[in-house]
């Protein structure tokens, strides 16, 4: 892999980002092709006659790579979202947090009372 790493870069990404939310590409889906591409590598490294070790420590960059990536890619996801309720229901983004907050809440309470009953 070859930069270079710049502002351009990070502009590009941000559309490939738009156009998988337009497809309707998960960021489980990503996940599952940051595992293939980890694999894959890994192999591929192997094959060439790359020593385990070293391959080993290109995996473990890439999967570095990989949570930032997917950390940036959530964050993202969740803003947008956020800002799409907001703009579409009238409310103020703080708002739709608390409400949101409030659901999931709302959810391990109920969560909570069915494993109870369960007596779990």
């Amino acid at each position: 892999m070859s930069g270079p790493f710049n502002e351009d870069y990070w502009v590009w990404q941000a559309w490939v980002g738009v156009v998988h939310l337009n497809r309707g590409v998960t960021t489980e889906m990503m996940a599952s092709m940051w595992a293939w591409i980890m694999e894959t590598v890994g192999a591929g490294l192997l094959e060439q006659g790359v020593e385990a070790v070293e391959a080993h420590r290109v995996e473990r960059t890439l999967a570095r790579l990989e949570a930032a990536f997917l950390a940036l890619v959530e964050t993202t996801y969740k803003k947008f979202l956020v800002k799409a309720v907001a703009e579409g229901s009238g409310l103020e983004e703080g708002l739709v947090l608390r409400l949101a907050r409030q659901g999931v809440e709302d959810n391990i309470q109920a969560w909570r009372e069915e494993r109870k009953k369960l007596g779990l």
